[in-house]
């Protein structure tokens, strides 16, 4: 790409979307230095239907319907219009790619402007344009734009991230052996404030809020995130304007 006019297109693409915008800036939610605590809670299988049925009726993903949820509920944990959140994807585009053993992930800044989007539909449709322009532009690592291009307020672009894992199989056998995955119960995060979204069994997603500090306004913030999620699934084309900042 280097040694192509691709790599042009792809910077005027990240610089046209992104100039202007700004990293979520945290200070009311108790981030600190130091190691990260997690905190978790499930969304149960009514939630996560109604979510799916979204998607699916306007013709997006779940993962986009997600991350919209994660943009309004930041927008009241912060009062800012307009966000940029990091995620990782996986540069597997290629097919000879696909199979490679390793963490090839690069990280791309989604952004949104939930405080102009009067209803749940109008942000889910503009974090989908946003995700489909991340996936046809991942391969430019956002380390190659200029410094500038986005607004980190003297924080890092990656400061708060979004991620949502694929399905784990826990239980597996090779070669006449059975192998179980175990998870430990305690793991942290390198970014300050990261969302991980995971599937438990089919119907089900676990909410896993990722903390620098040990601020308890992320405790109110991942229970907003359900509470969200719980109504948009009812009413997917909620007033965003219902959503107040508790923070």
């Amino acid at each position: 790409m280097l040694g192509t006019d691709r790599l042009g297109r792809h910077q005027q693409y990240w610089r046209r979307q992104l100039a202007g915008t700004h990293v979520p800036r945290l200070a009311g939610l108790g981030i600190t230095a130091g190691a990260s605590r997690s905190i978790a809670a499930d969304m149960p299988a009514s939630t996560v239907a109604g979510l799916r049925e979204l998607a699916r009726r306007d013709r997006t993903t779940l993962f986009a319907v997600l991350l919209a949820l994660f943009h309004a509920q930041l927008h009241g944990a912060t009062g800012q219009d307009d966000l940029a959140v990091a995620s990782m994807f996986a540069n597997r585009n290629r097919p000879e790619l696909r199979e490679t053993v390793g963490l090839l992930a690069g990280m791309v800044l989604l952004r949104a402007r939930p405080g102009h989007a009067a209803r749940f539909t109008d942000l889910a449709r503009e974090v989908h344009g946003a995700v489909i322009g991340a996936v046809a532009y991942q391969d430019l690592p956002f380390q190659l734009l200029p410094a500038d291009v986005v607004d980190t307020g003297g924080g890092r672009a990656d400061d708060v991230m979004f991620n949502v894992m694929a399905p784990v199989r826990h239980e597996l056998s090779a070669g006449g052996a059975q192998f179980e995955l175990v998870v430990p119960t305690e793991i942290g995060s390198r970014f300050p404030f990261e969302l991980a979204l995971a599937p438990v069994g089919e119907h089900r997603i676990r909410a896993v809020l990722f903390q620098a500090g040990d601020g308890t306004a992320a405790d109110e913030f991942l229970a907003g995130y359900v509470e969200l999620a719980a109504a948009v699934a009812i009413e997917p084309d909620l007033r965003l304007g219902r959503v107040t900042r508790a923070y």
